[in-house]
Formats: C-alpha cells, structure tokens, sequence
C-alpha cells in the first residue's frame, strides 16, 4: 500500500509540475550596475536611498518569488484521494515542504524569467500579464504548450496563483523569496 500510495504521490506531483519542468540554465539576467547613472563619488546619497516601491501590479510580480511551503503541502494534500491523504506521513509532508522552499520564480520587467521548479529543475522562459491583471501566461524556454495561471491575489507582499489541470485546481501562495542559510534549516526541522 505504501508503494502504491508514493506512486500515486510522485504522479501527482508531476502531473501539477510538468510545466515547470526542462533542463534549462538558470541565468542571472539582473544587471545591478545600470541603476546607478550618478557618476560623482557621493556614497553619501546612495546609501541613504532605498529603491522605489513598486507601483502597478507588473511591478509587484517583478521580483523573485519563492512557495509558501505550508500552502504548498495543504493545496497537493488535498487533491490526493482521501484515503492516501490519511495515511501521508509528517515526514512525506516534510519532503514536500522542502521541495517548495527551494523552488522560486524571478520575474523580470522585460518579460522574462528564471527559476527553479520544486521538482529541482532549472526554468527559465517568458511570461506576460493580461491586462486586467488576473491572467499570468507563462511560456518556459523549448516548451511549446503554456502555462496559464489564475492570479488570486498579488501584491508587493503575496502572489496566489490557481493552476488547473483537467479537473484538479491547485491554489499556491508564494512571498517574496529568502534564501534560508543551513543553521535555518537545520532549525526548522527539528523544531517540527
């Protein structure tokens, strides 16, 4: 039963995260040198300026994203079947939750970005905003099908997007994405 249940899991997961597959380069496409356009030795004034706060929703979207990991584990633990559900283990749930921890998406002003799926894999493509904000088209690079994802809810602080597949939708909230060092992780999972 076991195996039957880690089959029915791995396919789900890959089923929901097949558009975010490829073996792709992960590319650093941020030039942090075109911001700074004042040429005098003042260090003074940059280091006193923060940057602008972002203004539309395509600004909001334009940063790098990572999953919430607990919504993440609650949006694939409820579209499995009840009976698998029951008998999921902490440390399954744990698995996944750091599988969402790792994954994160930047999205770029010129349309494009790059990521890392939560199944490891290296993404990167272009993505478009519909015009009243509600629909993400995301088109990874080599892949012909897109990827179409309701947004929920988006601001400078959130990002809730809705993937649909056949009959399942799934729900994820992702916050902008911090690195967590190892002593972080190392805690976070003995506290649990």
């Amino acid at each position: 039963m076991i195996k039957l249940y880690n089959r029915l899991l791995i396919a789900t997961l890959c089923a929901f995260m097949i558009a975010c597959g490829g073996n792709t380069k992960n590319e650093n496409t941020g030039d942090s040198t075109k911001n700074d356009t004042n040429t005098t030795n003042d260090t003074s004034k940059t280091a006193k300026q923060t940057p602008p706060r972002p203004k539309t929703p395509k600004d909001f979207l334009c940063q790098k994203w990572g999953y919430d990991a607990q919504s993440f584990v609650d949006a694939l633990v409820a579209n499995m079947p009840a009976e698998n559900r029951s008998q999921m283990t902490e440390e399954q749930k744990k698995g996944l939750a750091t599988m969402a921890e790792n994954a994160f998406y930047q999205f770029n002003l010129d349309g494009t970005y790059a990521g890392k799926s939560p199944a490891g894999l290296e993404v990167k493509g272009t993505w478009s905003l519909s015009a009243d904000y509600k629909i993400l088209t995301i088109r990874e690079t080599g892949v012909d099908k897109a990827d179409i994802r309701v947004l929920e809810e988006l601001s400078a602080e959130k990002l809730v997007w809705k993937l649909t597949q056949g009959e399942q939708s799934l729900s994820f909230a992702m916050l902008p994405f911090t690195e967590k060092t190892s002593t972080e992780k190392q805690d976070s999972t003995t506290k649990k």
